[in-house]
């Protein structure tokens, strides 16, 4: 079983990632949340994998986390949801979004995605409701563990960005959201605070995203 790759991007397509890994290039089926994260050709990137194997076919699927491998790996197991499907169902959703639907019963919500129906949607909810909604509150945890942690480290930077970022005219809630998604995305723990305001300017003048 291929559980992870670690290479270098040779090409990027819809839906598809080609990853050199020691001059092997693997063809790897990814949701959207990984084409849109993944750096520019030549750039190092790990995914977390999952192997298909059919009798005519072997598939690797990839995601940028191990709570959407676990996700994946979790709605390939429900009746009638096939790995194209599951992919289709986290590119459409995040895991805490389709967690939440699930949870709540909101078939139109988990239809969302394409090549699920109406009944099928009835069917994960009923089928894997509660093991996907343990998988999103690992995945919170986590999130938060790493942004306190980090957040920590960054010590007075992250007030001090915060305070500029509400002195310029934002909401403090949203201000401290994006002081701490900057935080979570960096690759390192010594943020100065001018960091963290120019970064956190282009996540709310991007309305979040």
């Amino acid at each position: 079983m291929i559980a992870q790759l670690s290479g270098k991007v040779a090409r990027i397509e819809p839906g598809i990632v080609v990853l050199d890994v020691a001059g092997v290039g693997y063809m790897v089926n990814v949701v959207a949340s990984v084409t849109a994260k993944t750096p520019d050709v030549g750039m190092p990137v790990i995914l977390h994998t999952h192997l298909v194997v059919r009798e005519d076919d072997l598939s690797l699927y990839g995601f940028g986390t191990v709570q959407e491998l676990l996700a994946f790996k979790l709605l390939i197991s429900a009746s009638g949801v096939g790995p194209r499907v599951a992919l289709a169902l986290l590119s459409t959703l995040s895991v805490d979004e389709l967690a939440r639907a699930v949870a709540a019963n909101d078939t139109k919500t988990v239809a969302l995605a394409p090549g699920v129906g109406p009944r099928l949607a009835q069917r994960i909810c009923l089928e894997i409701g509660d093991k996907l909604a343990a998988i999103a509150i690992e995945s919170r945890v986590a999130s938060v563990t790493t942004v306190q942690s980090q957040s920590h480290a960054n010590g007075t930077e992250f007030e001090d960005a915060v305070e500029a970022l509400v002195s310029l005219g934002f909401a403090r809630l949203d201000a401290r959201r994006a002081a701490e998604r900057v935080i979570a995305q960096s690759e390192t723990t010594n943020l100065k605070a001018a960091d963290i305001i120019h970064a956190a300017i282009k996540i709310l003048s991007d309305g979040g995203r």
